[in-house]
């Protein structure tokens, strides 16, 4: 028996980019093209009659731009959408909202469709498509935060503990709830990886800052961690937590990688292992949504030094791979619900304190 192939709608402005995208697709054994729009209305329309299992849609587009079709297809019809979008400062702000929007994931459109960056996109296009064909409708959702009060939000006190978050495919969203609930005068600096493409890291660390009462940016090398304060890891780069000075105040340290783990980018292992060694029984873990194991023998190590850690509970993950790998694997000690998770996050803060 024949297995029923993932139903992909393209939706693109170019019609050079459709074919380009078709052809990718149709060499594929388990994906079909079913259709293709040339802008907003036509997507709709299309979603609406042919119910595709995924959609690939372009962020500009002629009519309705893809924001405001995405808006509505999570409205109408929750479909797992992967957003096409360039490398523009301006593009790379709608991709985060897009991601909010309910989008699942980001795949940076190529400036060249003649070069060789197109040959280079099939595996991660098909990648992705399946992937999200995984995610299931009911956690597609629309995020609706307010702007935080940005009155005294800059970090300035040295802290002797650290809460390190790894995430993946549905993190930009976990990411952005769990951050809007943490109050002011929280003591302990936070580490953020999220698998992202490197192009948009910079936006989406801008966009969480908008979200959250702390003060939240993308890593730089020896920038010193710090109380209220959450470094996001850029793509590319090994985020590793290092003490050093006479002060022995902490520090996130940058390489350059050298081999991926898992082939993703950056790793949380490598962080988390760090995380462990430096902060020893005051560190916490937190794995999040995501595909694959990237977390569990960071969270190992962090449990080995008499640390915390914590997984998002299957039924609110959009993917419930990396917390399942590290639940699976003896090295969590708390399995919390999305909703919950600041609560258990201050409540195991309170518990270091009073050691």
């Amino acid at each position: 028996m024949n297995k029923t192939k993932i139903r992909v709608l393209i939706v693109d402005g170019s019609a050079l980019m459709r074919r380009k995208i078709l052809e990718m697709i149709h060499h594929s054994s388990d994906c079909e093209v079913i259709a293709a729009a040339r802008d907003g209305y036509e997507a709709l329309h299309i979603a609406q009659v042919l119910k595709p299992d995924v959609i690939l849609l372009e962020l500009q587009l002629p009519k309705m731009d893809g924001l405001t079709c995405l808006g509505y297809i999570m409205s109408e019809w929750p479909t797992p959408v992967i957003v096409f979008s360039a490398v523009t400062a301006q593009e790379s702000r709608e991709a985060i909202k897009a991601l909010e929007y309910g989008a699942v994931e980001v795949i940076v459109k190529p400036s060249n469709i003649m070069s060789d960056e197109m040959g280079q996109l099939q595996e991660e296009l098909l990648r992705k498509i399946r992937l999200a064909a995984s995610v299931s409708s009911a956690h597609l959702t629309l995020l609706s935060l307010k702007s935080a009060n940005k009155i005294n939000r800059l970090p300035s006190s040295s802290t002797n503990k650290i809460i390190a978050i790894g995430a993946s495919t549905g993190g930009p969203i976990a990411l952005s709830r769990i951050l809007a609930d943490l109050p002011v005068g929280l003591d302990a600096g936070i580490l953020v990886i999220q698998h992202m493409p490197k192009f948009f890291i910079k936006a989406f660390a801008e966009r969480l800052n908008q979200h959250s009462h702390l003060y939240v940016k993308e890593a730089e090398d020896g920038e010193e961690i710090l109380a209220d304060k959450v470094l996001v890891a850029p793509a590319g780069f090994e985020m590793r937590a290092v003490r050093k000075n006479k002060k022995n105040n902490e520090y996130v340290e940058l390489v350059k990688e050298q081999v991926r783990l898992h082939h993703l980018s950056p790793s949380i292992d490598k962080t988390f292992e760090s995380v462990a060694t430096v902060f020893g029984s005051s560190a916490i873990g937190l794995i999040l949504t995501g595909m694959g194991k990237d977390g569990t023998e960071g969270c190992r190590k962090i449990k080995e030094h008499g640390g915390t850690t914590l997984a998002e509970h299957e039924s609110t993950c959009v993917v419930y791979g990396m917390p399942a790998a590290a639940i699976a694997a003896g090295v969590i000690d708390q399995v919390v619900t999305l909703d919950k998770i600041p609560h258990a996050l201050l409540s195991t803060l309170r518990r270091i304190h009073g050691k």
